[in-house]
């Protein structure tokens, strides 16, 4: 991430603020639980977020609101070793008619209906915070990612020249859509062709009743940028709204993250898995006419990677059986980036839920693997791993069957 833009999206970088009738699980803020009830309300407030220079701001918020709650999210800044008082952007939920906030001026600081300018002064700090509403003691809503993205002073232009640039987007035409939902509808399309594309399957409209804003009609852009990427989170796809230059945004797109998926041996009704993923665009599906065992299958895997040739690249393997959440590759992901040649295992705890047999097997190969190698590994059966492109040779080179620790 540049350093002009700061997400809280995990278990570790939220413990860092402070809780008020909240709480922190699974890589989330949820409303306090008591007595089987939720509290009505609650508030998640980050520690001080340091950043370079800036002059504008933006927050983004994703979050799950079923209804009868709601999320408000808010911030300050630190002008000239002052903090500013909290500005919020209105409350938000599908579920809910929403109303972006009036325009406000404050002292140097100008709150627009989804970011906040800087007259004439500059920030060098800015604490977010988020408020959870429920009306629902059985429902809470479900804060999954925080961020904040500044205008950086001389670093970001405020005015650049026009980019010839052509982004193929599916055939929708806003005349031809709702006419109450036109003031989003350009926006709407552009989410609904975007995650269309990575295998979804919504209308413009959908997007729009989502991203539609109730406020009174005044002089100022209907569409709220926050909104738009507390829409896409809505259906799964984590935004979030950033500033940036060409040079990020060319960098960001390399580092989009493709997959390879091996079937390996699947009967015919279980073929359409794969031919959904196979219309994925950074997907790449290897089949094997029979089973032939996981190990076979990491190791086609890694000979088709090989060939890309790619000596920056990093792969991460997963086991395809739902017990590794999408956080987790990328926390592998990251320390295999920290340490470069190193085999990055993501160990699970075994409590007593794990099977018997499963906790006895990953004993046994522990004790053997220590032998072996005098290396002492907590969980040797992990199908998460991460390793830099150069270590994959050793990783397919062996001929003949392939056995691996799991």
């Amino acid at each position: 991430m540049d350093k002009n833009t700061v997400l809280l999206r995990d278990t570790e970088a939220f413990m860092r603020g402070e809780l008020d009738n909240v709480t922190v699980a699974q890589n989330s803020i949820v409303l306090d639980l008591v007595q089987g009830s939720y509290v009505p309300y609650g508030c998640y407030t980050s520690a001080p977020l340091p950043m370079p220079l800036f002059d504008a701001l933006r927050v983004s918020w994703n979050a799950a609101s079923p209804d009868g709650t709601a999320v408000e999210a808010q911030c300050r800044v630190l002008v000239d070793g002052n903090w500013t008082q909290w500005v919020g952007f209105g409350k938000w939920s599908p579920c809910l008619h929403r109303e972006g906030v009036p325009y406000q001026e404050r002292g140097p600081v100008q709150r627009w209906h989804d970011h906040l300018q800087l007259d004439s002064k500059c920030a060098t700090m800015v604490q977010l915070r988020i408020y959870l509403y429920t009306r629902d003691e059985k429902a809470s809503p479900l804060v999954t990612l925080l961020g904040a993205s500044t205008h950086v002073v001389d670093v970001i232009p405020a005015r650049g020249r026009p980019v010839n640039a052509r982004m193929h987007m599916m055939p929708y035409a806003v005349a031809h859509r709702a006419p109450a939902l036109r003031p989003w509808m350009d926006l709407a399309i552009a989410l609904a062709s975007l995650t269309n594309r990575w295998g979804a399957d919504l209308l413009p409209e959908e997007f729009a009743q989502v991203l539609r804003d109730w406020r009174a009609p005044d002089d100022h852009d209907p569409r709220s940028l926050s909104f738009a990427a507390a829409a896409a989170a809505r259906w799964g796809f984590p935004a979030w709204v950033a500033y940036g230059d060409l040079a990020l945004l060319r960098a960001e797109a390399r580092a989009g993250y493709g997959a390879v998926v091996v079937d390996d041996g699947s009967t015919m009704d279980r073929q359409w898995i794969f031919a959904q993923l196979e219309a994925l665009p950074a997907v790449v599906v290897l089949h094997h006419p029979q089973n032939r065992g996981k190990g076979a299958a990491l190791k086609t895997a890694f000979q088709t990677v090989w060939t890309w040739n790619d000596p920056t690249a990093y792969l991460v393997t997963m086991d395809a059986d739902g017990q590794h959440l999408p956080q987790d590759a990328e926390r592998v992901l990251q320390e295999a980036r920290t340490h470069p040649g190193a085999l990055v295992l993501g160990t699970r705890t075994f409590g007593r839920g794990v099977p018997l047999r499963s906790r006895v097997g990953n004993a046994l190969t522990r004790v053997a693997f220590h032998l072996l190698s005098r290396t002492k590994v907590a969980d040797t059966q992990t199908g998460l791993r991460a390793l830099a492109f150069p270590s994959l040779r050793i990783c397919w080179k062996p001929r003949g069957a392939v056995m691996t620790t799991r």
